[in-house]
């Protein structure tokens, strides 16, 4: 009898798992359209805002947008709907090659589980020029993608890019590095001497940062699509921080990604961009999209649709910018952890507590440990 329980237990738990059909947990890029549309839909009160941790899952976009069709209560115009209805079909997929996306799709079911993988190649070429100082900035880009699932509730995914840039720059001057104290004249204020020389009372060189103008770049941003540094086509063994000459670069993204619990629990592991915050991307003060990416694993756990709890612990990471292979980043390699709280009743009210450290590489279990705020 205790056998039969047994058996009946275990398959009450495992036939809804393999029923339920794959879904990709796999991150969207955080410069997608979709997250702009779903922005609109919050705004306008048609849908409730998902987690307030970005990257979203490509599963969680999708849930979103057709929330936004189904309920859209009279607020989309016929215009917006067709856009959101475009948004949602981009994610379909195809099995074969599809030469309008440069991307190949292809699944299979082994054991009554689901496989699938996806591959593709693109590439994006950039140029503009100023003048009548001439001046021009070119980047041209090429990506290659790997992703799939491996059954109900694991996804993974990673891409590599690359390809040459050359982006002119113009020195505008010298800037003290703050504060420089001369011993003899006190502390530098960083104002141009009577003959118009930076170098007053004698300040070492060293002590100064160049001012640059981007005349041709487009747009300028904060931060890179290279890995901390560029090769330089006339000598690839050199690092140089910024591509004043025609110059390759690359950037390499990786993540696994999985979900429990009827998709209450998520779980990530990888390196890429990301934003926290309830503000739209590119606004938050707690981890903005433009900060650069970086290895971490992460989850958030919905244990009631109006509470939400989000948890990261990654390694930053030191960007040399000498390129001298010699200089120590001992000192720079970090670690970071995050927690953030958010209660959300739906459409109408929204709170959230988060908190962030910053600690040197050490087993410190107090900055693992999700359930402890950092604040304190």
């Amino acid at each position: 009898m205790n056998r039969k329980k047994c058996i009946f237990i275990f398959l009450a738990l495992i036939l809804p798992v393999l029923a339920v059909q794959a879904q990709q947990f796999n991150s969207v890029s955080l410069d997608h359209e979709s997250y702009r549309i779903i922005q609109m839909g919050i705004l306008k009160g048609i849908i409730s805002p998902p987690p307030a941790v970005r990257p979203w899952s490509e599963h969680i976009i999708k849930g979103k947008l057709r929330e936004m069709l189904d309920n859209q209560q009279g607020k989309l115009s016929s215009a917006e709907l067709d856009i959101v209805s475009d948004v949602l079909s981009s994610f379909e997929r195809k099995n074969g090659l599809d030469f309008r996306t440069g991307r190949y799709s292809n699944e299979t079911a082994i054991a009554s589980h689901r496989f699938s993988v996806e591959a593709g190649l693109n590439w994006e070429s950039n140029f503009s020029a100023n003048f009548p100082d001439p001046s021009i900035a070119t980047v041209n880009r090429g990506k290659v993608f790997l992703a799939g699932d491996m059954g109900a509730h694991l996804s993974w995914g990673f891409n590599i890019s690359g390809g040459f840039l050359q982006i002119d720059r113009e020195v505008l001057g010298l800037r003290p590095n703050p504060p420089y104290v001369d011993p003899a004249f006190g502390e530098y204020d960083g104002n141009p001497n009577s003959s118009g020389h930076f170098y007053a009372y004698d300040i070492p060189r060293e002590s100064f940062s160049r001012v640059y103008k981007y005349p041709a770049y487009f747009p300028y941003t904060l931060s890179k699509p290279w890995e901390g540094g560029v090769f330089e086509t006339d000598n690839l063994a050199n690092y140089a921080s910024w591509p004043d000459d025609l110059a390759f670069f690359y950037e390499m993204f990786g993540e696994l990604n999985t979900s429990f619990f009827d998709n209450h629990l998520y779980l990530r592991f990888g390196r890429m961009r990301r934003d926290w915050g309830p503000e739209g991307n590119g606004s938050s003060l707690f981890l903005n999209a433009s900060a650069r990416p970086f290895v971490a694993l992460e989850g958030t756990a919905i244990p009631f649709n109006w509470l939400r709890f989000s948890f990261l612990t990654g390694s930053l990471e030191y960007l040399n910018k000498d390129g001298n292979q010699w200089t120590s980043a001992e000192a720079y390699q970090n670690m970071i952890s995050m927690a953030l709280v958010e209660i959300d009743t739906g459409k109408h009210f929204h709170i959230d507590f988060g908190s962030s450290v910053v600690f040197p590489k050490r087993l410190e279990l107090g900055y693992h440990f999700p359930l402890l705020s950092n604040f304190f």
